[in-house]
């Protein structure tokens, strides 16, 4: 596993949530952005997308539409 990813899990696993939110950058193109909850460190979009793609964080459920759309991950 690469550190990248091994560190977000490591983070979620001590009891920081990983979130994301949606908006529009100063050009008016939709931008994702991540961050650690409750220490508002910022994470890079790759780095967030390959963790949680990598199975290891699990959604809270916060989605309007499913697991798909969450919006929070927590360790597995």
């Amino acid at each position: 596993m690469q550190k990248r990813i091994q560190a977000i899990v490591d983070r979620c696993q001590r009891g920081e949530r990983l979130r994301k939110a949606l908006s529009l950058n100063e050009a008016g193109k939709t931008e994702i952005t991540f961050w650690f909850d409750p220490s508002q460190k910022r994470c890079g979009p790759k780095s967030a997308a390959a963790a949680i793609k990598s199975g290891l964080l699990v959604p809270a459920g916060d989605g309007l539409l499913g697991p798909e759309s969450s919006q929070t991950w927590t360790a597995a």
